[in-house]
């Protein structure tokens, strides 16, 4: 009989539509929920006024990274603007990582770069990919789904674009496809039977 696997963290991408979108997910989530990361492609400044908008609507704490935390349960962390975000391991403990500044997929932070470095969780990350215009997502989706990750994209009627979800489907990338009312539920359910 197979070991249930822990789910250590779940990394979400967003662009349109995403801020409403990550309200509706995070407010659901119970405190003691593994650790999110997001990237949410915004405007620069509006980052850390994002993250004090969803703290008010969830249990977890939800802060901008600056580098250097510790992946935990309870925690949500948003990409900064300007600046490429990866998750590293060091001797079994996972931390975020600040990098380069350059674009990659035409953003920065680019959820391909956060999602292919989440790949190293294998079975213990799950990769959501929400509304969204254009492709960032796709490359690093796949490789979370192909490192074993389960891996979700929100559905066309949901999504305010069907853009970044779509991609990710059409490349291979997603295990399964959700309306955005039932992204929560799936996470939660995931998190307890893995």
């Amino acid at each position: 009989m197979e070991q249930n696997t822990e789910i250590r963290l779940i990394a979400l991408g967003a662009s349109t539509g995403g801020t409403q979108a990550l309200e509706k997910i995070l407010f659901l989530l119970p405190k003691d929920f593994p650790c999110v990361i997001v990237v949410q492609h915004i405007l620069p400044g509006f980052t850390t006024l994002l993250a004090e908008q969803l703290q008010h609507k969830s249990a977890l704490k939800i802060q901008v990274a600056r580098g250097g935390e510790r992946v935990e349960r309870g925690k949500v962390f948003l990409a900064a603007h300007g600046v490429q975000l990866r998750v590293k391991n060091k001797q079994g403990v996972f931390f975020l990582e600040q990098g380069e500044k350059e674009k990659k997929t035409g953003h920065c932070p680019s959820i391909d770069v956060l999602f292919s470095s989440c790949a190293i969780l294998g079975k213990e990350a799950i990769g959501v990919i929400l509304t969204g215009m254009g492709t960032d997502s796709s490359e690093g989706l796949l490789a979370m789904r192909q490192a074993g990750a389960y891996t979700i994209g929100q559905d066309e009627a949901s999504s305010v674009v069907y853009g970044m979800p779509k991609a990710a489907y059409l490349h291979g990338a997603v295990v399964r496809q959700l309306p955005l009312d039932k992204i929560a539920s799936e996470l939660i359910l995931k998190a307890k039977e893995r």
